[in-house]
């Protein structure tokens, strides 16, 4: 069971090590497929524009704290295997209520920020963005 976990989880690393031409489409779906599952619209781009800026932080921060290249890599790598359980987790949670940080930054302009990107938005990016990423309107097969 942990070995089906564990190649899982590293072949699609394994296959990008050996064609790295394949990560810009592995992160486009694994983001499509994310904002998807969030609804696919403000919502669910705002949450994935927030997740992606926290784990960025959080990669950025640990190679930041590293005193050399080797205890960069080291300190990467076992936060790599915490990040996925804890971090992730917390980033998904904070990742939820990115529109509450928009609301505690602006002050009570954000509800009206908020209301008015959700309103333009549907009425008038969500067409542009339907043009751009065909795949989100798609239905994936077994989602019938």
């Amino acid at each position: 069971m942990i070995r089906k976990f564990l190649h899982r989880r590293l072949d699609p690393i394994a296959e990008s090590v050996r064609k790295p031409s394949t990560i810009k489409g592995r992160v486009r779906r694994a983001l499509i497929g994310l904002w998807r599952t969030r609804g696919g619209g403000l919502y669910g781009l705002g949450y994935v524009i927030t997740f992606v800026i926290l784990e960025v932080r959080a990669l950025f921060g640990d190679i930041v704290e590293a005193t050399n290249v080797t205890g960069a890599f080291a300190a990467e790598m076992l936060a790599w295997l915490f990040r996925f359980g804890v971090d992730s987790f917390l980033n998904v949670g904070l990742a939820f209520a990115w529109p509450a940080f928009v609301i505690d930054g602006l002050g009570g302009w954000g509800i009206v920020v908020v209301v008015g990107a959700f309103i333009g938005f549907e009425r008038l990016a969500r067409p542009w963005v339907e043009r751009q990423l065909p795949e989100l309107v798609a239905v994936p097969d077994g989602e019938k």
